[in-house]
């Protein structure tokens, strides 16, 4: 009877063991099924750095600036894209919001701005197996920036008083747009690309900013149509940047 029990006991221990072999074994395969599943769409990350901003930077005083963005490859065909930048723009020359300037006269702007979308390859080839291949796409993007902007020496002629005044103000103000881009991609040496982007660009709403004449309480009206990312606008403008990319 003891004998009978051991060997009951013992078939009882094999049975389980092997049942947590194949179970473990089970749950391997599956692992690995989800993530070649999940390779098979997501091929990588590119990372864009701009060449355009900081080389603006070097052969101009009025404009400062730097930007880069990432992007994730799915299926060579998708790439959901953010970029962050910084830029300050001095527009002292080409800027007075339709009013006379003063000696002395400043316009300007400085700020981060940020843009999210995403792009369509035209040109995917499904049959390369090559990790690195030519992109040119088509994309939209929302973009913002919450910036700084500062105005000296402003004259505004005072109504019913038959004078000018001058004014002085700064603040913080918030602009968006939208961007229809085009790029081009193309690799150069393994993981290494070089690139072009167009964009045309729109704006959301002109920021209006309002403020008092301390000496006669009217309203002083400013049009914002520097922002950085965006450049010079009266509704739209068009942009650019050459990159080079690098892909994970």
């Amino acid at each position: 009877m003891s004998r009978m029990l051991r060997y009951i006991l013992t078939s009882i221990c094999l049975l389980l063991t092997l049942n947590v072999a194949v179970a473990q074994e089970g749950s391997k395969d599956e692992t690995q099924k989800e993530t070649a599943q999940r390779a098979s769409w997501f091929k990588g990350v590119i990372l864009d750095v701009d060449l355009v901003e900081p080389l603006w930077g070097v052969f101009s005083t009025n404009h400062q600036g730097f930007n880069a963005s990432v992007s994730a490859d799915i299926k060579h065909a998708f790439f959901p894209t953010f970029l962050a930048g910084y830029a300050s723009y001095d527009a002292s020359s080409d800027y007075s919001h339709y009013v006379e300037k003063s000696p002395g006269y400043a316009y300007k702007v400085n700020g981060p701005y940020f843009k999210v979308g995403l792009d369509f390859n035209l040109i995917r080839d499904k049959k390369s197996t090559k990790k690195c291949q030519p992109i040119a796409a088509l994309g939209l993007r929302y973009a913002f920036s919450p910036y700084h902007f500062e105005i000296d020496n402003c004259t505004v002629s005072r109504a019913g008083w038959g004078d000018n005044a001058q004014f002085s103000v700064d603040g913080s103000t918030f602009a968006q747009w939208g961007e229809f881009v085009a790029s081009l991609k193309a690799p150069v040496y393994k993981s290494l690309y070089l690139g072009f982007e167009g964009c045309y660009k729109w704006s959301f709403s002109p920021d209006v900013k309002h403020f008092s004449d301390a000496q006669t309480g009217n309203s002083i009206t400013v049009n914002q149509t520097y922002a950085p990312g965006f450049g010079d606008s009266k509704g739209t403008c068009w942009g650019m940047r050459y990159f080079v990319s690098f892909y994970f």
